[in-house]
């Protein structure tokens, strides 16, 4: 008699509309966006990246954290201002494109102090160091929209090697800002 009793409220549970939203994601071509901001002799410098993909798995939009999320970022997309800045900047002294095609981002979603945020390894140029940064994930029908920015040093990844290293014509920070738009994928896809 008790696993009668049971067996509606364990298919209430697995009804509910947390579990039901817990699942893989990817980036939607062209409704996601990562720009960048550098300070060259106190002058911005603005730019993005245009080709990437995010894939997040086990991610429930209600509770987020636990979640992995992962990117693979096509350097050769970067683009500035000018075009003579955007060619200076496949260059061997500051992303080396023909070297390093693409940079690479694993981890996963966590609450830190109240905030949440996306900690794991980033991998550009030849470097690997662990990066963490603040992340908010909102629902827009049936998207859900990761957003976010932060500051990180372009010398730890050796982006602006030789003449720029010195941090002085423009400086090591760099303002990162994200918007990635993600769709559920669907069932059985991986």
């Amino acid at each position: 008699m008790t696993n009668v009793r049971l067996l509606p409220a364990l298919l209430c549970l697995l009804a509910s509309p947390a579990l039901a939203n817990t699942g893989n994601w990817h980036s939607v071509d062209g409704s996601s966006s990562i720009g960048w901001v550098a300070n060259w002799q106190g002058n911005a410098v603005k730019g993005s990246f245009k080709k990437f993909t995010v894939t997040a798995r086990g991610l429930d939009p209600a509770h987020p954290s636990g979640a992995s999320l992962s990117m693979k970022l096509d350097t050769g997309s970067i683009t500035a201002a000018s075009p003579d800045i955007t060619q200076a900047l496949h260059g061997a002294d500051w992303f080396n494109i023909s070297q390093y095609p693409h940079a690479d981002f694993t981890g996963h979603i966590r609450q830190n102090k109240g905030r949440l945020e996306a900690e794991g390894q980033l991998q550009l140029k030849g470097h690997k160091k662990t990066l963490d940064f603040p992340l908010s994930v909102t629902q827009q029908g049936s998207h859900l929209i990761l957003k976010g920015h932060f500051e990180m040093q372009r010398n730890d990844f050796g982006i602006g090697s030789g003449q720029w290293s010195s941090g002085k014509t423009i400086a090591f920070k760099v303002q990162v800002k994200y918007s990635i738009t993600l769709a559920k994928d669907n069932a059985g896809q991986q």
